[in-house]
């Protein structure tokens, strides 16, 4: 009796700890996702890259950086102030149909709010053999502008069906100024995950 007792008691037990663990995220397909790791044996003379963000590709150099001011986790984000950007490529393999999420969270600090027009997007790119971007399958993000409450990290989304051709996905950070504008926006913690099936939505929610 007390042997058998001890069995409904483990079978209820396992039943319990199925429904208690959570579910596992799917695989993030971007690397070095929240900034944290720079290049090895950097040479930012010869690559004008004074911080070496390893897997990532920037442009503008100038008008962004690696930041330690301000971090959804870890110590770094991404933080931008003009024209220009960051992005990276990524391969699933891409699967035409398949839907691809790309997501990050945004942030403007009350002591350097963004003010007037500039804002942040989200780009998801698909890349052809030739490694060129098939601009009609680009879809992008909802703004990141200086609408959006500070001192808060918001997180924002984009996704989108894989194209027949496509090779390679490529998630890009942008900043788009706007005359007259000022101030910062920090990027961190960026995603790309398989959804399946046909994708298109655009989705901003605040944490």
């Amino acid at each position: 009796m007390l042997k058998s007792s001890f069995k409904i008691f483990l079978i209820a037990l396992c039943y319990l700890s199925f429904f208690l663990v959570p579910p596992s995220r799917a695989e993030n397909f971007i690397l070095n996702s929240s900034f944290e790791d720079t290049l090895e044996n950097k040479n930012p003379v010869a690559s004008k890259d004074a911080d070496g963000i390893k897997y990532w590709m920037r442009w503008l150099h100038q008008n962004n950086e690696r930041s330690d001011i301000a971090a959804h986790t870890g110590k770094y984000s991404f933080k931008s102030w003009e024209s220009g950007g960051i992005y990276q490529n990524f391969a699933a393999p891409i699967e035409k149909g398949k839907t691809y999420r790309i997501s990050c969270y945004m942030y403007t600090p009350t002591s350097d709010r963004l003010k007037g027009g500039s804002y942040e997007i989200i780009k998801l790119e698909w890349l052809d053999t030739n490694g060129v971007v098939m601009g009609p399958d680009t879809v992008q993000s909802p703004h990141f502008d200086s609408n959006m409450p500070t001192d808060t990290w918001h997180l924002i989304s984009v996704q989108g069906s894989a194209p027949e051709k496509a090779v390679n996905g490529r998630a890009v950070l942008e900043f788009i100024p706007s005359q007259g504008s000022s101030g910062a926006i920090f990027c961190d913690d960026v995603e790309v995950e398989v959804l399946g099936g046909e994708g298109g939505q655009l989705t901003v929610s605040k944490e």
